[in-house]
This record gives structure tokens, sequence and C-alpha cells, in this order.
């Protein structure tokens, strides 16, 4: 199920067995959200492409990105 962005689930860190699950056309959008949003304890990415990961790891920061 996809939840909305501007959901309550999204507006507070998140602990416990809920992970939400963000697709996205194109690597843009979840940088600018990221960017545009507090810093976040993690963020997993479930890509192959080692670019797209990279690219992840240099435009945004989090505490942790698997």
């Amino acid at each position: 199920m996809n939840s909305p962005l501007d959901s309550l689930l999204m507006k507070d860190e998140i602990f416990g067995p809920v992970l939400p699950i963000i697709e996205y056309e194109d690597i843009d959008t979840p940088i600018q959200w990221m960017i545009s949003h507090p810093k976040a304890l993690a963020a997993y990415y479930f890509g192959t492409n080692k670019k797209t990961f990279n690219r992840l790891k240099k435009e945004t920061s989090t505490g942790a990105l698997v």
C-alpha cells in the first residue's frame, strides 16, 4: 500500500515493523524529497544500479544508506 508522503505515518520517526516503501519514476524525485525534509535515520535503496546508489550517497544525507 502506498502511503501519501504527507500522511501522519511519514511525519515522524518510525520505529518498529513499519517500513514505508516509496515508488518513483526517476531518482530526482526521492533526492529532492530527501533534501527538503529533515535528515532520515536511514534510507534503503532496493535497486541494482551502482551509479544511482552513489548519486543518492553523494546528494543526500541520512544516518545510514543501505
